[in-house]
């Protein structure tokens, strides 16, 4: 399926692209030298060893902050939707400009996305 570059919905899905081939990058490189890592906005984590002690980050804490790293100006949070057994399943998310909801006041929805998901 061809996409059109630049509508909302066709960067959310370069996005989840982008996750999906990072996290099979992963787990498919030994020493995880195929990485390459291209910056999209100034804060994008572009350094191999930052990016995997972020990944341990987010896996001990299961939560995602990104803070303007994919979108200029853009702040999301994400926590895992698992089941019973902790299998994961999905995320939830939201993200806002930061223009409406800075990222110190976005954290206080924390506790609901957890209890959501």
């Amino acid at each position: 399926m061809k996409r059109e570059r630049g509508s909302t919905i066709n960067r959310v899905l370069d996005r989840l692209d982008t996750i999906a081939g990072f996290e099979k990058s992963i787990s498919a490189t030994e020493n995880n030298e195929a990485l390459n890592l291209t910056a999209i906005t100034g804060k994008t984590i572009t350094d191999k060893d930052q990016l995997l002690k972020e990944v341990e980050i987010i896996r001990k804490n299961k939560l995602s902050i990104d803070d303007e790293e994919y979108f200029d100006d853009i702040i999301a949070i994400a926590v895992p939707i698992t089941g019973n057994q902790g299998r994961f399943y999905s995320s939830l998310a939201f993200q806002a400009p930061i223009f409406r909801l800075t990222l110190a006041d976005a954290q206080q929805y924390i506790p609901r996305l957890r209890k959501a998901a």
